[in-house]
């Protein structure tokens, strides 16, 4: 496993992908594994003389729930995330790179059938090729390029639920745009569920998401991207056109995006975005912005935006910006957060979860670490929040919750939480989204209760599960929820198993919506993998297979075989949607 930690984020980004090998053995003397990092796999002044790296180590103790490092340790540094804390590395002398260029082409073959367009006619027979490449820069820039570009062997998205009036949010899976993505990142990201406003969503690029349908895609002609650090800023450009999709409605369009972030001290910074959308036919939608994240002392850290945009078409002229501190200690931690939306606000290549907004929130944490037996911590949590129309200052939403949630030696937890929700809907909709007899919640203000209760094992058992359920007031009536999971992890398989219902009464009718999701995961070697993801979604009324194999011949060159296939359930039958095989081979060249 590897990642990326960008600013020193909580959670490291693991869909970085850097090229690699390892050999691990079990002798009388323990457990041993040796790595083989190419140097043209890390990003460092070359010709440099003599450098300092910085270094870390850390071991976890799986069966007593502890973890030790060798520096950073303190659980208000955070551990490896913490970079700035590191030790040093030296005795590093005119390391070279070389020329630190890398061409990774690939062929793929596919065959696959669409039965909505051809119910009965033979399936299309797709061969495709292309590349990508990288070239590292001596100034400790790395120039990426992308043409034909394919995703085939990326997983399919997680199917969910719908039972909001916004928009679903899926996350970015696509290997191209997931490397160094924490460079771009601009907005207002959420650690839970949707984040209400991010000014640039790499999904928008080469995928044509439809408020209900499955996400189309849009072929991808060609791309590149400069990421990186010199003298003091980090810096990232993108650029990547799209082809016409007829059947997505795409025109030919640009894409082109502009991050840079200055540093302030060892660990702040201030910065600005840009984004230009450019179709075929003029139409254009530019993004300027400005943020800054500086920590003040200690776990307190300070950070804000302010962004504008506009749209060449009617409306798509206003800004957002946001302010929050936040402060995370061991044992006490709170944030406090205002963020406005604009009504018109259009980000081109954004995500807006709801536009004229101003949403004041804030949480307080306290985490007592008690002298009982057996545990561990106790998390107690409050969180408010309240919404009001940016312009009118009319209230639309309130709510507060505050939870409990212990934590045990063994790494077993629990979570129970009581919330309350104050909505306003200034108009109707539709709550079901199903082809059968609508269920409209009605304009009007609603008052809702929440219960909710979590358990769960510890994941560093071969046997984990998790058991969770709420009762809440909804929409005017009652919702009940019950969802499963149960995980199972060995050297060389493992698979996910988890479930979600819902029973759901509102003065508009009553209905029940099942999820089901199903992960075999299997390792033959370091070099072999298996990977299926089974999913039923009765809201959607649909079946998908999304199986995958893939074998490194060589380190960072790989056979990627999958099989996809979605079926419509109706009436008792599983009618066939699509279907397709595909076989990718890469190849990666250094030189």
């Amino acid at each position: 496993m590897d990642g990326l930690i960008t600013d020193e984020s909580h959670e490291p980004d693991l869909d970085w992908d850097g090229v690699w090998d390892v050999r691990a053995r079990v002798s009388n003397d323990g457990w041993t594994a040796e790595f083989a990092i190419p140097l043209r796999t890390l990003r460092f002044p070359a010709n440099a003389g003599q450098q300092t790296w910085g270094f870390n180590v850390q071991r976890v103790v799986a069966r007593k729930n502890e973890q030790s490092l060798w520096t950073a340790w303190s659980r208000e540094n955070e551990g490896l995330n913490r970079v700035s804390r590191a030790g040093e590395l030296g005795g590093l002398d005119s390391l070279r790179r070389g020329l630190d260029l890398s061409v990774k082409p690939y062929v793929l073959t596919a065959v696959g059938q669409d039965y909505d367009e051809r119910p009965s006619g033979s399936a299309d027979f797709e061969p495709d090729v292309g590349f990508d490449a990288k070239l590292g820069l001596a100034s400790g820039l790395v120039l990426d390029f992308t043409v034909n570009t394919d995703f085939a062997q990326v997983e399919a998205d997680e199917e969910q639920i719908d039972l909001s009036r916004f928009s679903l949010f899926f996350p970015e899976k696509r290997e191209f745009f997931l490397e160094n993505a924490g460079i771009f990142e601009f907005g207002a990201p959420q650690f839970y569920g949707p984040p209400p406003l991010l000014l640039f969503f790499s999904r928008r690029i080469g995928l044509h998401q439809t408020e209900f349908a499955r996400p189309q895609t849009v072929p991808i002609i060609a791309g590149a991207r400069l990421t990186g650090r010199a003298g003091g800023q980090t810096i990232g450009l993108l650029n990547v056109t799209t082809g016409e999709e007829e059947s997505a409605n795409a025109p030919l369009t640009n894409f082109a995006v502009a991050r840079v972030k200055r540093d302030v001290g060892q660990r702040s910074y201030v910065g600005a975005l840009v984004t230009h959308r450019l179709e075929e036919s003029g139409a254009d939608n530019v993004v300027a912005g400005i943020d800054g994240n500086f920590w003040l002392s200690g776990p307190m850290v300070l950070e804000g935006f302010y962004a504008r945009t506009w749209d060449s078409d009617p409306g798509g002229d206003d800004d957002t910006w946001q302010l929050t501190l936040d402060y995370t200690g061991d044992w006490i931690g709170w944030q406090v957060n205002h963020l406005e939306i604009g009504e018109e606000l259009e980000p081109g290549i954004g995500f807006v979860l709801r536009r004229d907004i101003a949403r004041s929130s804030g949480s307080l944490r306290f985490t007592p670490r008690p002298p009982i037996r057996g545990l561990r911590k106790i998390d107690i949590r409050n969180n408010f929040e309240y919404v009001v129309y940016a312009d009118s200052r009319k209230v639309l939403d309130r709510s507060w919750e505050i939870s409990l949630a212990p934590e045990l030696d063994s790494g077993d937890e629990a979570d129970f939480e009581l919330g309350y929700q104050f909505q306003r809907l200034d108009e109707a909709f539709e709550l079901t989204r199903l082809d059968t007899a609508p269920v409209i919640v009605p304009e009007g203000d609603y008052e809702d209760w929440r219960f909710e209760g979590r358990i769960n094992t510890s994941g560093t058992r071969p046997l984990a599960a998790e058991v969770s359920g709420s009762v809440q007031g909804f929409w005017g009536g009652d919702r009940w929820e019950l969802g499963g999971e149960l995980s199972f992890s060995s050297p060389h398989i493992g698979f996910d198993l988890g479930y979600s219902h819902n029973d759901i009464d509102v003065p508009g009718g009553a209905f029940t919506t099942d999820l089901v999701q199903g992960r075999l995961k299997l390792a033959v070697n370091t070099r072999l993998f298996g990977n299926a993801l089974l999913q039923y979604n009765s809201q959607t009324g649909a079946f998908s297979a999304n199986l995958r194999v893939d074998f490194i011949h060589r380190p960072g060159s790989d056979l990627f075989i999958v099989f996809n296939e979605r079926r419509d359930i109706e009436d008792g039958r599983w009618n066939p949607d699509s279907r397709a095989f595909i076989v990718k081979l890469t190849y990666l060249r250094w030189f």
